[in-house]
């Protein structure tokens, strides 16, 4: 257990030495404590995972775009951006929204077996629920158009 919370203390002091900069730039005073609870919180939820996916779509989004731009280029470009850059960018804005004691008991939620289980589940349901709501989007749009028809207005399309 000891051993534990040093590495704890020293997880901490390394996650302050170096957040300090990102912390600094947002004009805002977040203890290394906070910092390190945000970082464990991320690491938890595997959000730390988001940047890296939101690279790689991105990328993919515009290879096909740049199509004459080879391989080793996207290669090289991709190891140049640290998705870590995005976490530190992320810190001030959860250590604004969230105390010391919501970030415990969200790290102890996700830590949990039902908090595992959301952030597995939890790609397939906003997946799912956006193709719900462009279908219920599409249906309450149709059903504008067709009630203004049906009172006389004119629609184009």
């Amino acid at each position: 257990m000891k051993r534990n919370h040093v590495k704890s203390l020293l997880a901490i002091a390394v996650l302050g030495l170096v957040l300090r900069p990102a912390v600094a730039q947002q004009g805002g005073a977040i203890s290394p404590a906070k910092a390190a609870k945000i970082h464990q919180l991320i690491v938890v939820t595997n959000a730390a995972n988001l940047g890296t996916m939101v690279m790689d779509q991105v990328i993919g989004a515009l290879k096909p775009q740049l199509t004459q731009v080879p391989e080793s280029f996207w290669k090289d470009f991709r190891s140049e951006i640290k998705a870590g850059d995005l976490e530190a960018m992320e810190v001030p804005i959860y250590a604004k929204h969230f105390s010391d004691a919501d970030l415990q008991a969200l790290i102890d939620f996700y830590s949990s077996p039902v908090g595992k289980r959301v952030i597995s589940e939890m790609p397939a349901v906003t997946q799912e629920s956006m193709a719900a709501g462009q279908a219920w989007g599409r249906a309450i749009a149709q059903r504008a158009i067709d009630k203004a028809k049906a009172k006389g207005y004119p629609v184009k399309g």
